[in-house]
């Protein structure tokens, strides 16, 4: 009798979070034109490092700048990116603050820390570390973006296309983590460059940004996991891919709905 109170409870206890959520992360996102808060609950027991869970708050703040500025594309309530870029994380119109800010109040943690790291010799054993190492590999492809933003020299961005050819060439990770984190940073690497890069380098990163998105794409397929920190973690990704690779065709745009479908009705009420 009280397992079966229990289970009643908390079927009404879910009904209650479904309805407190009856406005949907798109609805606000449509309606409200500013960034929405997307819930971190960072007591995920898959997460038992710190670092992990920085780590997730730093992907959802990601997330968060680079669904901004989503618009209607139709009646029916789909979303499109608009056509500029970059779209991930930092947006054209914040560099110069970023700028500012690298030669003025946090110059010294930014000669000794990002740009220290970014002027060392990138070889082939440094490159490899990199892009197996999900811990250094997002932050050291932010570090070179960077540099080659604010500094405005080659040589920062043949490191970034060095370390993009790096896990082009590498394929599949050795683990889904390092999947993942291959899938955010080619999609950054492909929205910060996106007018940088020639044509036929950009459609292979293009691709290759493709192809690590059907690896991962058939989580969005089932809703009857537990929902953990590598799930976010999962979707996040995809979120972040999708975003960088809408192009107006339809195909990508379609893709971000499916994201944003599966992160509102499993992932945000979980």
């Amino acid at each position: 009798s009280s397992t079966a109170n229990g289970w009643a409870h908390a079927a009404r206890r879910d009904a209650t979070c479904r309805r407190e959520r009856a406005l949907t992360l798109r609805e606000r996102m449509l309606t409200r034109g500013y960034p929405y808060r997307v819930p971190l609950d960072l007591s995920c027991r898959s997460y038992t490092r710190l670092l992990e869970k920085h780590r997730l708050v730093l992907f959802m703040a990601l997330l968060t700048f680079g669904t901004r500025r989503l618009l209607p594309a139709d009646a029916a309530g789909h979303v499109r990116v608009l056509k500029e870029h970059p779209r991930l994380f930092v947006p054209a119109a914040r560099f110069p603050a970023i700028e500012s800010r690298a030669k003025g109040k946090l110059g010294q943690v930014y000669l000794e820390t990002i740009k220290k790291d970014c002027d060392a010799l990138y070889d082939e054993k440094k490159i490899r570390f990199t892009i197996n190492n999900p811990g250094y590999l997002l932050s050291r492809t932010l570090s070179l973006l960077i540099c080659h933003r604010i500094e405005k020299r080659d040589a920062y961005l043949e490191k970034v296309r060095l370390v993009a050819n790096a896990i082009l060439q590498a394929g599949e990770g050795e683990t889904r983590r390092v999947d993942r984190v291959r899938i955010q940073v080619l999609a950054l690497i492909y929205d910060w460059l996106h007018g940088t890069l020639p044509g036929a380098e950009l459609e292979q990163l293009r691709s290759g940004l493709v192809s690590f998105y059907e690896r991962e794409r058939g989580v969005l397929d089932r809703e009857d996991e537990l929902v953990s920190g590598y799930s976010h973690f999962t979707t996040a990704s995809l979120i972040l891919a999708a975003i960088a690779l809408c192009d107006g065709s339809g195909q990508f745009e379609k893709e971000l709905d499916r994201c944003l479908d599966h992160w509102e009705k499993h992932m945000e009420v979980t």
